[in-house]
């Protein structure tokens, strides 16, 4: 997917998909076999963290993010950036930029990082 594509997919998602998403493409966890929707772990089925409206679960995906490789760290905070600069409206510098930051922001920015082969920085 390129990073329109990922976009395009996002919006027309609701938040349960968008959690599950980025549970099985981000946080790498597996989709239940039995139960739609949930995610399995260790041999336990269970709902997603609520990545894309909780901060304390998108907190998590930040940190996940911090351990990927170079190339993966540098097209997620570019995009970061980008969506929360493009969001807003105006240029925010970096030290700023962390109260702009929502975890619907930071689960799309992870996902166009790692979903795209296509996607330019």
């Amino acid at each position: 997917m390129n990073r329109d594509e990922v976009i395009a997919k996002w919006n027309w998602m609701n938040p349960q998909e968008r959690n599950i998403w980025v549970a099985v493409k981000v946080m790498g966890k597996k989709k239940s076999p039995i139960n739609y929707g949930w995610i399995s772990s260790e041999g336990f089925d269970h709902y997603p963290k609520d990545y894309s409206t909780g901060m304390g679960a998108a907190w998590e995906v930040i940190e996940h993010m911090k351990k990927q490789i170079f190339s993966k760290r540098r097209r997620y905070l570019i995009e970061l950036q980008q969506l929360t600069v493009f969001g807003e409206g105006h240029v925010i510098a970096w030290p700023d930029l962390i109260w702009h930051m929502t975890p619907e922001r930071i689960c799309l920015a992870a996902l166009i990082a790692t979903q795209g082969k296509e996607i330019e920085e």
